[in-house]
């Protein structure tokens, strides 16, 4: 095998994040029609996971901005149940 291929290929892996060095945090608040709650979440690890997420966080857009956003219409436990599998 090529080396240089081989080499191509592993740099363009994008390692998951660590939680060994300190992180941004982000803030969300969800809410449905009955309940809200705010989560506070390592930046890093939600952008890695969930490209809706790494879109909205890293654009000069308000979200990018204040590195928070709100969803309406999402249960809090839906969400939070997604945060702990980050």
């Amino acid at each position: 095998h090529d080396v240089s291929v081989f080499s191509n290929i592993f740099w363009t892996v994008k390692l998951p994040p660590s939680n060994r060095f300190p992180q941004k945090m982000v803030t969300i608040t969800v809410s449905s029609s009955y309940q809200k709650a705010t989560f506070h979440v390592y930046k890093d690890f939600i952008c890695y996971y969930s490209p809706f997420f790494q879109a909205a966080f890293n654009d000069p857009s308000k979200e990018g901005q204040d590195q928070s956003m709100e969803l309406n219409n999402t249960h809090p436990t839906t969400f939070g149940t997604f945060v702990l599998r980050l």
